[in-house]
């Protein structure tokens, strides 16, 4: 046991290395046009330039408010190992079915240019395979089994002129070539939201991501911040909110289940509130989700069934009269959330990441 906890000790610094470099190559790519004094105290605190801007710590708001970036690097620690259960997608999509969660279909996993169909022992040439199970399905989801922010997302469909990719009709060799290079990746069903998300944007499937946490004091497990992301053609063909994807964000209501305003970021690593959709003019603040309090009180099931994760972020597609969940993570980026304002603000919050170590000595 010594052996072991003491690989996991090296394991998990080493991912924290990894973690800072990455943290820092993201930084040397993006000033976010902050001038030199703010980004010296940017980098004193711990964010990263387009972060302190983002969040308008520039512009007087407390930083002591805000889990900076190398706080969020520290984080894993709070579900330590056990956060391979979301890690890898393959593995969280069978253990959510086992709790009777409301999945997407899982069809089989690629590798080398391979698929590998669940439901057969057979394996084809991805790009063979997965234009037949297109056909079949109509539509379906590619994306990495290991991955976040929607980078390597594809969308196939299959209709009257061929296969289309991500909306673009693909002819046969590009999408041969595309297909065929895929690697480690699954395959799943494409999620059909609700009229409620589809009127936000119809462009992207719209998604909730809820963050739940554990109370350290009384076990109990509760929705720390909930917030609705909203595509743009920018973002297409995904809805996220970071890495200059273009989406919005918009705060729920924990009790009410209402949206406020859809926030954005500008050219100038600014927040832009919007009541309406910039692109199609749709409302956002003041509309409700429906059946919210249904999907907050499963959502917190869940989370109870999994309480060895204290921390979760979910993200919940709403199809009407139910939902589905897309994927949940036991790790996430915050910019999407603390757009809103700085999560250490709320004392269950801060206490919750005072009892794991993150924040302890953090400055208001």
């Amino acid at each position: 046991m010594p052996e072991l906890r003491r690989r996991a000790a090296i394991a998990a610094k080493l991912r924290w290395l990894l973690g800072l470099a990455a943290t820092f190559r993201d930084d040397l790519r993006c000033s976010a046009g902050l001038p030199p004094l703010p980004a010296l105290r940017a980098w004193r605190l711990g964010f990263k330039r387009s972060s302190f801007r983002l969040f308008g710590l520039d512009r007087g708001a407390r930083p002591g408010d805000y889990l900076s970036d190398l706080h969020l690097l520290r984080t894993e620690a709070i579900n330590r190992r056990y956060r391979a259960v979301f890690d890898d997608k393959v593995f969280a999509h069978t253990v959510m079915l086992l709790y009777g969660m409301p999945v997407p279909e899982l069809y089989g996993v690629i590798r080398a240019g391979r698929m590998y169909m669940f439901d057969s022992p057979a394996s084809g040439p991805a790009a063979e395979v997965l234009e037949g199970l297109a056909r079949k399905a109509g539509r379906v989801v590619v994306k990495p089994r290991w991955g976040y922010h929607g980078f390597g997302f594809l969308d196939l469909a299959h209709g009257p002129d061929g296969l289309r990719i991500n909306g673009a009709a693909a002819g046969d060799g590009a999408a041969a070539r595309l297909l065929s290079g895929l690697d480690a990746s699954i395959v799943c069903g494409y999620v059909r939201q609700g009229a409620y998300a589809a009127a936000l944007f119809p462009g992207t499937v719209n998604s909730l991501r809820i963050m739940t946490m554990i109370d350290p004091d009384s076990g109990e497990a509760f929705i720390a911040r909930a917030v609705q992301r909203i595509g743009t053609s920018r973002s297409f063909p995904v809805d996220n909110f970071v890495c200059g994807r273009g989406g919005l964000s918009a705060m729920v209501d924990p009790v009410t289940g209402r949206l406020g305003p859809g926030a954005a970021r500008d050219h100038r690593w600014s927040v832009v509130r919007h009541d309406r959709h910039p692109e199609t003019g749709a409302p956002i603040a003041g509309v409700e989700v429906p059946g919210w309090s249904g999907i907050a009180g499963r959502v917190l099931d869940y989370s109870r069934r999994f309480a060895y994760l204290p921390f979760i972020a979910w993200d919940v597609a709403v199809t009407e009269p139910s939902f589905t969940i897309i994927e949940a993570n036991g790790g996430a980026g915050l910019t999407v959330l603390q757009v809103h304002g700085g999560l250490l603000a709320e004392p269950r919050i801060r206490r919750f990441y005072e009892h794991h170590g993150i924040v302890r000595g953090v400055r208001r």
